[in-house]
Formats: C-alpha cells, sequence, structure tokens
C-alpha cells in the first residue's frame, strides 16, 4: 500500500487549527521476526516525520508489536485518542484474500472511529470532481458530520467540485451542515434512488473521478445488504479510479475522557497495515 499517498490524503482533510498531531502506524506480526521487522519498520517511518514538516504539521509514528493487527489498530487508536482512521485499501494476494478480507471485517466490526478506506494510486491533485454516494439515511449516523467536513476541506484544498448522490432527506442534511458551518464547498446534488444501480450501470462516474462511497457497519441505521464487501464490489466496478470507503462513526462518545473528540472532527490517525 502507498503509505505517502495515505499521508498526503491525511494532511489535505486535516484541520490547519487543531494542534493534535497526526500518528503514522505500522503493526507489525508477533512472529520470529517480529524484532527485525519492528527496527525495518522504525526506520521506514522516520520519513513521514520529514512530510509533515514540510507542511508544518507535527507527525507521530509509532511501530507497534501485535499477534491481531485489529487489536493493534484498536489499542493504538485509544492511546493517541484518534478519531478518524485512515487505512490503505486491502491488497489481493491470491490465498490470503479471504484472510485479508477477514482483518478489515473485523477492524470495521470492532473499532467504532469514522474509518477512510483509501485506495489511492493516481495523484490527488488530477482529479476533476469528488463523488460522494450515501446510503438512505446517512445522515442519522454519528460521524456524518465528521466525514462531511473532510471531504468539504478535500474539495477546497483541491479546488474541485462535490457531486453528491443519495436521497433527499440526506442532501437537506448536507446543505443545512454546509450553511451553519459556512463551509466553502461547491457542490451539486442528484437525487439517487437504488445505489445499487448507479455502482453496477453507471457511466456517469469517470475516471478523473475521486469516488466516496459511505458505508455503514451492520446494525447501523443506514445498513443495507448490499453493503456487504462493499470493497469487493467497488474494486469490480471501478478498477482504474481512486477511490474512498467511508464508515461512519456509529455511537456517541459520552466517555468523560473523549470530551475532546466531540468537540470537533480532527485528524488525528492514519492507521496502516504491513
Amino acid at each position: 500500500m502507498n503509505i505517502e499517498k495515505l499521508l498526503e490524503f491525511t494532511l489535505l482533510i486535516k484541520d490547519e487549527k487543531s494542534a493534535s498531531p497526526i500518528t503514522v502506524l505500522t503493526v507489525v506480526p508477533n512472529n520470529a521476526e517480529a524484532e527485525l521487522n519492528i527496527l525495518s519498520a522504525r526506520k521506514k517511518l522516520k520519513e513521514f516525520k520529514k512530510h509533515g514538516a514540510a507542511s508544518e504539521i507535527k507527525v507521530n509514528t509509532i511501530a507497534t508489536i501485535d499477534y491481531n493487527p485489529a487489536n493493534g489498530i484498536a489499542r493504538i487508536s485509544r492511546e493517541t485518542l484518534s478519531n478518524i482512521i485512515v487505512l490503505g485499501w486491502p491488497k489481493k494476494a491470491g490465498i490470503l484474500d479471504k484472510l485479508i478480507g477477514e482483518k478489515i471485517s473485523s477492524i470495521i466490526s470492532n473499532i467504532d472511529k469514522t474509518l477512510f478506506i483509501c485506495h489511492l494510486e493516481k495523484p490527488l491533485v488530477n482529479h476533476k470532481r469528488i463523488i460522494v454516494v450515501t446510503p438512505p439515511l446517512a445522515e442519522k449516523e454519528n460521524g456524518f458530520e465528521i466525514w462531511l467536513q473532510k471531504i468539504s476541506k478535500l474539495s477546497q484544498e483541491l479546488s474541485i467540485p462535490i457531486v453528491h448522490f443519495g436521497g433527499m432527506s440526506t442532501q437537506d442534511a448536507i446543505r443545512d451542515k454546509i450553511k451553519h458551518e459556512n463551509l466553502s464547498t461547491s457542490i451539486s446534488f442528484k437525487v439517487l434512488d437504488d445505489l445499487e444501480d448507479l455502482l453496477v450501470s453507471s457511466t456517469y462516474i469517470k475516471d478523473n473521478d475521486l469516488l466516496v462511497l459511505v458505508s455503514a457497519r451492520k446494525y447501523s441505521v443506514s445498513y443495507l445488504n448490499f453493503l456487504d464487501n462493499i470493497l469487493n464490489k467497488i474494486e469490480k466496478y471501478f478498477i482504474n479510479i481512486n477511490k474512498i470507503v467511508v464508515y461512519p462513526q456509529q455511537y456517541n462518545l459520552l466517555h468523560e475522557t473523549h470530551e475532546e473528540l466531540t468537540s470537533g472532527p480532527e485528524v488525528k490517525g492514519i492507521e496502516t497495515i504491513e
């Protein structure tokens, strides 16, 4: 996975007013080569601090050992009080496809943070539009405001418009939030009756578009059966374009120690698995 492009994406969506750092995390499997791998990972991670320094943003780096990548990510995200996790797109690896899929599913189901799972092969500056697709009732999820603000920030940084496909209630909520937050976002709306039809048969989405699909965890208010294995479906239908699948935070963080997280959407974590 291209960690440099993940870091570039995270730097673009980070709130300049936030003093919170970005944390670049590598989880090393706990096996016989763990000690060698952790030393190698730490050496590689030093380069990412330079990227942050060039953008005048503090970047922390962590290399940790864990038997389970999802456990490692969950543990470090709690320790760093991260409220957003940016993951690289899982790579296909022949007979390991099923194992990789299980790791991603474990992260999605066991970590209730807003997740951005990114397939970023082309330079972000080459995009002409951001196509945002949402399921019905996406505005009811607790992470709605977070992903909307981040995608709006990305639109502004890249100076490209957003085209939203979704239901009327979601569009009204987006309009209200953009107006309330005074976001200088260029956005147009298209009513979407069937999410599956758009993804399977759409000729509207072009190679120079950035596709952002807002998914949902099982049992959440906006969950649809079609969203099962959505990464595989997106990979099948849109091979040659950059794409991001978002899993909004599902529950409120009401614990006293998490007050800082609910005061504003701050990017605090970029999580990767090697």
